[in-house]
């Protein structure tokens, strides 16, 4: 995802989604993870319940994601942060998951300028 942060705002315009070529409009972000997740600098990984947006087409039953937050720290500064999200009854974000992104987004964080 092409993720921009600039003056306390969050600007996002484009996002890769799996199983599809190109790039894709931004899909609905949880804004308020998000905030925590730059604000206390801790990732989380959980079920997103209050985005009900996307309805499921044939049960009309919301399609609830499960998303993994990891900002990018770098010397006390979050300098970016990692946002998965994944319908939860494709899969469901857990602690080894969480674990491998932080061991990812340190080695990025570390060489980003």
């Amino acid at each position: 995802m092409d993720l921009t942060y600039e003056e306390g705002r969050i600007k996002y315009t484009k996002t890769k989604v799996r199983n599809q070529l190109n790039w894709v409009k931004t899909p609905r972000l949880n804004m308020g993870i998000i905030d925590r997740a730059i604000k206390n600098k801790k990732g989380q990984y959980l079920v997103d319940w209050d985005n009900m947006d996307i309805l499921d087409p044939i049960t009309g039953e919301p399609q609830w994601q499960s998303i993994l937050v990891i900002p990018l720290i770098r010397d006390k500064l979050v300098m970016g942060l990692v946002y998965l999200s994944v319908p939860l009854r494709e899969k469901e974000f857990n602690f080894e998951d969480y674990n491998l992104g932080r061991l990812l987004t340190n080695i990025f964080a570390a060489v980003i300028s």
